[in-house]
């Protein structure tokens, strides 16, 4: 709780939703705030529907085991896809900033274990790769210089200036550098 995270609040049908992302995460946690409860939710962006009769028994059996090794959170199926999902549930009549920081840090631990349980890991590291990029498009184009975007990956995430050179290299290429056409 006390990294940075980005909120956006939208109120829908009696309920308050909200989407919290963190630069070092390649997913958001949703939040969804009723009367007396909170629900916090992961979506993995992964559907079972399509996949075949084996495969889906399997991941429902690992889902199944981690439900029973795991008490506060939830890992199930949602959705018309089968999206494999994880929830924490919180009462809100009782919670503070302890019991949600809590809540929240066995969430995103939960969801380590599945990407683990489920030998995802090749995945997510593509996901945070990928995550990473738009991170450097997006404040490439809002106009940050490459010295800006390396000292933002190093404090963010906690790199090298060697290795927040070479991922900007990789995703911009030398787009920064004036064009000398002949004078090179």
């Amino acid at each position: 709780l006390d990294e940075h995270w980005t909120v956006e609040s939208k109120e829908f049908d009696k309920s308050t939703f909200i989407l919290a992302t963190n630069p070092r995460r390649p997913y958001g946690v949703f939040i969804k705030v009723e009367k007396n409860f909170a629900v916090l939710l992961v979506s993995t962006n992964i559907d079972t529907a399509i996949m075949d009769a084996p495969e889906r028994l399997n991941i429902y059996r690992t889902l199944l085991l981690l439900n029973d090794k795991w008490k506060l959170v939830k890992f199930a199926i949602a959705g018309d896809d089968e999206e494999i999902i994880i929830e924490t549930e919180l009462n809100l009549c009782y919670l503070n900033k302890e019991e949600f920081s809590d809540a929240l840090s066995v969430t995103l631990i939960g969801m380590s274990e599945l990407v683990k349980e489920l030998d995802l890991e090749e995945r997510y590291e593509d996901a945070q790769l990928n995550h990473v990029a738009s991170i450097i498009n997006e404040k490439h184009e809002e106009g940050n210089t490459n010295e800006q975007i390396i000292e933002y990956l190093m404090h963010t995430y906690d790199v090298s200036r060697n290795v927040a050179e070479k991922a900007i290299q990789a995703v911009i290429g030398q787009k920064n550098e004036p064009k000398l056409g002949y004078f090179r």
